[in-house]
């Protein structure tokens, strides 16, 4: 019971970072374009798919941020598919809006229970 109510209070929280990859075979030009402007953080890759060449797009955005994405990919690019992946540890490498869990002072209370000095 108590793992249930952990998941959908996570669900309702929206804390952490996830993992989005988007792949498509159509032109992914004006949804680059749309990711760029709205979230920073991306990068692209050609590769070769199972029906010919095809276009991966990796992002790392804030949970709360899973529906813009989403809807930017339906809009431009409605055939892609792409896959939301959790993500455990993020390198401090990324832009100041994507902070991690541990960094958004969720568990302040927390402390003066550290152990150390």
């Amino acid at each position: 019971m108590g793992n249930l109510v952990g998941i959908i209070l996570e669900e309702k929280q929206s804390i952490g970072t996830v993992g989005i990859r988007i792949i498509t075979r159509q032109d992914a030009t004006n949804l680059i374009y749309a990711f760029k402007k709205s979230f920073s953080g991306i990068t692209v890759v050609d590769a070769e798919g199972s029906k010919g060449r095809v276009k991966i797009i990796f992002m790392v955005v804030n949970r709360q941020n899973i529906q813009n994405v989403i809807k930017l990919v339906k809009q431009h690019n409605p055939k892609a598919f792409y896959s939301v992946e959790d993500v455990r540890y993020v390198s401090e490498f990324l832009p100041s809006y994507i902070k991690p869990w541990y960094r958004q002072n969720h568990f302040r209370f927390l402390r003066g229970w550290r152990k150390g000095k």
